[in-house]
């Protein structure tokens, strides 16, 4: 009888409700849910500038981690005296995607980098569910990196990559080649 009376001080419901109806343990809980999130599609687009500086902030990021590499393995002489389309540069542009796979592995999963973490923006897809790893290394990034080793084509594509930002959708031409777009979340959190 007193493991019952404790059970009833701490349940919400008046005496009369639990006198009416029978404790059932498999009922679900009562209780107001917060959605873990708002879907993509009713997040706002993430500003240039905030995608600007997330991006600028992998780019140190890979630097740091990359340049070292280039430095110990000489390449750096080589490539100075090397033509404008070398095998040294496709190699350590391959190496660059890795190690920023790498670095960015578990951001990823959630569509994010780590400078669009910081900055609390995310990579989904067009229709707002979410955009994973493989979608992310694969359609994002690849194609531009492939492009860009192209010699004077590749230069002028990444420079209409980057421009691309300012057209009013603010969809760059990797978000167009892979069907993703970039969002805000800091109004998820201030709804929150």
């Amino acid at each position: 009888m007193r493991l019952v009376l404790s059970v009833q001080n701490l349940c919400p419901h008046s005496d009369s409700d639990l006198m009416s109806e029978p404790f059932n343990p498999y009922a679900p809980p009562q209780a107001n849910v917060i959605p873990a999130s708002v879907a993509g599609s009713e997040l706002p687009p993430a500003s240039r500038w905030h995608r600007l500086l997330a991006s600028f902030l992998d780019t140190i990021l890979l630097m740091l981690a990359v340049l070292p590499l280039e430095w110990l393995a000489g390449s750096f002489g080589r490539m100075q005296n090397a033509s404008l389309f070398n095998l040294e540069s496709i190699l350590w542009s391959a190496v660059s995607l890795g190690i920023w796979a790498l670095i960015n592995w578990a951001p990823l999963a959630d569509g994010q980098t780590i400078g669009k973490r910081v900055l609390k923006i995310k990579v989904v897809r067009k229709d707002g569910s979410p955009c994973d790893r493989k979608h992310n290394i694969l359609w994002r990034m690849l194609p531009i990196q492939v492009v860009v080793l192209v010699p004077v084509v590749g230069m002028l594509v990444a420079l209409a990559d980057c421009f691309s930002i300012f057209r009013s959708s603010r969809l760059t031409l990797h978000d167009d080649v892979a069907g993703t777009k970039v969002v805000d979340l800091r109004s998820q959190l201030i709804g929150a």
